[in-house]
């Protein structure tokens, strides 16, 4: 039999094309599952993330820390506190700073996004432990906390920034909240 004529043959064959079909399209669909995975994942993270850093922060506000005399580790612990299991305390980076209100614009870099706006960002905390800045102030005084926590990417793919960390390639988490201290008459720090 001469091979053009086992060609009709071959094409009205369907032995096997479930297989084939499945071969095509399991790849792409698995890709689509790690992503979104990866994605609720970093969305998960980064709402504990906020949640646990707003629990301390308040801790701040009320002249808790300043009262206590909480040094930076001991302020990192509380917010490590609040964190899920799956989130090590290693991949937390704390600053906290005073501002000053009649200069707050002074807090914020300007940079220019890619649409070519311009954007002010609050410059994230450095990702040596123990490097950033801890003024928790006194009562009355604004301040503003930033954290940043290193999780690792699973595929890739995510809605932060990566990073390298460690050698390995890491999703930087960022939550910022900017407060007034409450007027408290204990403690407090003129950093």
């Amino acid at each position: 039999m001469r091979p053009a004529a086992r060609v009709p043959g071959f094409v009205r064959d369907r032995r096997g094309a479930a297989a084939v079909e499945f071969s095509l399209v399991v790849l792409p669909f698995l890709g689509v599952i790690f992503v979104i995975m990866e994605i609720a994942f970093n969305a998960w993270a980064t709402s504990s993330l906020d949640n646990a850093v707003r629990a301390a922060d308040r801790q701040i506000q009320l002249g808790v820390v300043s009262g206590q005399g909480m040094s930076s580790e001991d302020f990192r612990s509380s917010i490590c506190a609040g964190l899920p299991g799956f989130m090590p305390c290693k991949n937390l980076f704390v600053a906290v700073d005073k501002v000053d209100v009649n200069n707050f614009a002074s807090t914020f870099t300007a940079s220019t996004s890619k649409k070519g706006k311009a954007v002010a960002s609050l410059e994230r905390p450095s990702t040596s432990q123990g490097s950033n800045a801890y003024c928790p102030g006194a009562g009355g005084d604004y301040i503003v906390v930033r954290a940043l926590f290193a999780v690792p990417s699973i595929v890739g793919f995510g809605i932060s920034s990566k990073a390298k960390l460690n050698g390995s390639t890491v999703h930087l988490l960022d939550s910022a909240h900017a407060f007034r201290n409450e007027p408290f008459t204990t403690g407090g720090a003129s950093c």
